[in-house]
């Protein structure tokens, strides 16, 4: 059974980020009765902001870390919903990337899900898409979904704008779904074990 993991990356409790994750939720059981779906809601269960004693391996991070990094290594895929705040990502979608290392999600793929009270929700994915991935090697995929008037977004759906934006997001899932089949062949492969720069080139 496949498993997709999505991150929820909004600081707040009840968030139009986790109401999206529901419905990614609900899309994915419709395309592949095969994948299980998780996921982590850092609005109701943040993390804390990362510091270098993440390096120690002290108890607390030990401890506040391992169900995300557990969720990490067993999963297939991810889709990482990143919400706008002031026309840039949530500082909790970098702090997550901080924590999720090649050894968790290295090559596997992943969908960004821009997300935009209004019609923003750009900068956020660009801002993604050029420094968070490099040391943990995430791939993310060519396309991407940008949800605007995003507190509108709920069944049935109605809107010209809500038909759109998710007809985007079943296409993403639909090629996040197809990518995670192929993908484990890489990260088996001894390009990916043995590969010589960790922190990029």
């Amino acid at each position: 059974m496949d498993n997709t993991l999505i991150l929820s990356c909004s600081h707040r409790k009840n968030s139009v980020s986790k109401q999206v994750a529901d419905v990614c939720q609900e899309r994915i059981k419709i395309f592949s009765a095969d994948t299980q779906a998780t996921t982590f809601d850092f609005g109701e269960n943040p993390l804390p902001m990362w510091n270098e004693e993440v390096w120690n391996e002290s108890p607390q991070w030990q401890q506040d870390l391992a169900p995300l990094r557990e969720a990490a290594e067993a999963c297939d895929s991810l889709i990482v919903i990143v919400p706008e705040y002031a026309g840039m990502v949530a500082p909790m979608a970098k702090n997550v990337m901080l924590f999720l290392t090649t050894e968790l999600i290295g090559h596997k793929p992943a969908v960004l899900v821009g997300i935009s009270a209004g019609i923003g929700g750009s900068y956020p994915i660009a801002e993604m898409r050029m420094s968070g991935y490099k040391n943990n090697r995430i791939l993310w995929l060519p396309d991407h979904t940008i949800i605007r008037s995003a507190g509108d977004f709920k069944a049935p759906f109605e809107s010209a704008r809500q038909k759109e934006s998710l007809e985007h997001l079943d296409h993403s899932i639909k090629m996040l779904s197809e990518y995670a089949k192929v993908l484990p062949a890489v990260r088996s492969s001894q390009a990916f074990i043995n590969q010589p720069f960790p922190f990029g080139m």
